[in-house]
């Protein structure tokens, strides 16, 4: 296992496979409406949201588009 990056788990694996907090190990988070990758090192739309647990989570969407839409939803 590699260095802990503010939760993210990094260990050298580039293939996109998910982390225990819902991005994944290549450096891309998923759009929280349509599930596609995002980088984490570019600006993208974000929103809060709560978990099953009532606890307040940061959500990241790949364009405004979908950030609107999920907002209709």
């Amino acid at each position: 296992m590699g260095d802990d990056d503010g939760g993210r788990v990094n260990d050298g694996a580039m293939n996109g496979a998910p982390s225990d907090d819902g991005g994944t190990r290549d450096g891309t988070e998923r759009c929280a409406n349509c599930g596609d990758r995002i980088a984490v090192d570019e600006w993208h739309p974000l929103d809060t949201d709560r978990d099953a647990d009532g606890e307040l989570v940061l959500v990241s969407f790949c364009t405004e588009a979908c950030h609107e839409a999920w907002l209709r939803d």
